[in-house]
């Protein structure tokens, strides 16, 4: 080809057109923005590059694949990469002293240095491994892959197995996915991160590329009717205990999630002001944010009735939903309707207990509640309030006013 057709303006329709090479590859260089290059392999893979002449020598970088990364996007990117040859602080990435990780090592050091930090653990690590395990860990030559030249259409397949099991779980998975690749762009700068990983240089995030997918779920719509609840609540009795009675606070609760009730202890207890004290571990927060609740009096009976022990709400398995889940479903069966799971019920109250403030709802099931929310309003905003729905709720399940 003729070297002078190898410089002009890039445009997107110019790019999408230029001619795969027989052998070899070939540069392409963009007279708006000098220095940007763009790669042509016979493969038909097309990379920005910045190709800069300085001191006596080449300064080159590759930036991104094209089209995943965008002609105004590449340009931005030439201009920090300039910036850098001309500060003194650009590394090439012709250095080939030190190793570039693979995307398992990348993905593992974001499970130990972030997800599992010992000063600052996250909540829904144990989730996050599950995931990794379950759809990137066992593809171990995905996970060979180096993580500074993975592509989008490398990523493609692992989703696309996740988005199979149902857009939620692909979801999830993509979401922690982009997160881990976050982690390592930026661990060379990250005071908190080993000096060890000082010499990677992961410029582009092939995760962040793909489009989360509607929710598929139709169960998570699921909800109660108050025939249903009482029904449901009636069939306690046919549980054993001292599951009986645990289930029976789970229903008498409202719904509060399975996590924070199993770690409910006698010392969370108060039987003189009748108020219970929670931890809620959801999502990522580095430590429980403890809240208290009113405790209504068959509430109080009903623990007293349950699993003896410190824990009266966990029969100390080390899984952290126990058998709840299971006995649950149980109970679903027996009413040969739609499978509802404890998550069920707690969307059931919201849409039943109409008569107190979304605010109120939002405290006593630690749902939705904003940074500030958690700060400035207390369990003395919202006690009256969470009492009188905990008292409709619990006439809900023993079919009072049916």
């Amino acid at each position: 080809m003729n070297r002078t057709k190898r410089k002009f303006k890039f445009t997107r329709d110019a790019l999408d057109v230029l001619p795969i090479p027989d052998e070899g590859r070939v540069d392409y260089s963009d007279t708006h923005a000098v220095g940007l290059q763009l790669r042509v392999s016979k493969s038909g893979r097309k990379m920005f590059r910045v190709n800069v002449f300085k001191d006596g020598k080449n300064n080159y970088r590759n930036i991104g694949p094209y089209p995943e990364l965008s002609l105004t996007a590449a340009r931005s990117k030439r201009r920090e990469v300039v910036a850098e040859i001309h500060l003194g602080t650009f590394v090439s990435n012709t250095n080939k002293s030190a190793k570039q990780p693979t995307v398992g090592e990348v993905l593992q050091a974001y499970m130990d240095f972030h997800q599992n930090n010992p000063e600052a653990p996250k909540a829904d690590a144990a989730k996050v491994q599950r995931q990794f395990d379950r759809f990137i860990f066992n593809r171990k030559g995905f996970c060979r892959l180096d993580a500074t030249q993975i592509e989008v259409v490398d990523c493609v397949p692992v989703i696309r197995e996740a988005m199979e099991r149902g857009n939620t779980s692909g979801n999830n998975l993509l979401r922690n996915a982009k997160a881990a690749f976050n982690w390592g762009m930026k661990a060379p700068t990250n005071p908190k991160a080993p000096k060890e990983f000082s010499h990677w240089k992961l410029r582009f995030n092939p995760f962040a590329q793909m489009q989360l997918q509607p929710q598929s779920k139709e169960q998570d719509e699921r909800y109660l009717s108050p025939e249903e609840l009482a029904v449901a609540y009636s069939l306690l009795e046919e549980e054993p205990q001292p599951y009986q009675e645990m289930l029976r606070f789970l229903f008498l609760s409202g719904g509060i999630r399975l996590r924070q009730l199993t770690r409910l202890s006698w010392d969370d207890i108060d039987k003189k002001t009748m108020t219970m004290r929670l931890r809620d571990i959801k999502g990522r927060r580095a430590q429980a944010r403890v809240y208290s609740l009113p405790l209504t009096p068959l509430m109080l009976e009903t623990l007293l009735r349950a699993h003896p022990g410190d824990k009266p709400l966990s029969n100390g398995l080390k899984t952290k939903d126990e058998d709840w889940l299971r006995r649950i479903g149980g109970i679903a069966k027996k009413m040969n309707g739609p499978h509802f799971t404890a998550k069920h019920l707690r969307k059931t109250g919201w849409s039943l207990i109409r008569d107190i403030p979304d605010d109120a709802k939002r405290y006593w099931l630690s749902d939705d509640m904003s940074t500030v929310a958690q700060k400035h309003y207390d369990f003395f905003d919202h006690r009256d309030n969470v009492l009188r729905g905990m008292l409709r709720w619990q006439e809900m399940c023993e079919g009072i006013g049916l």
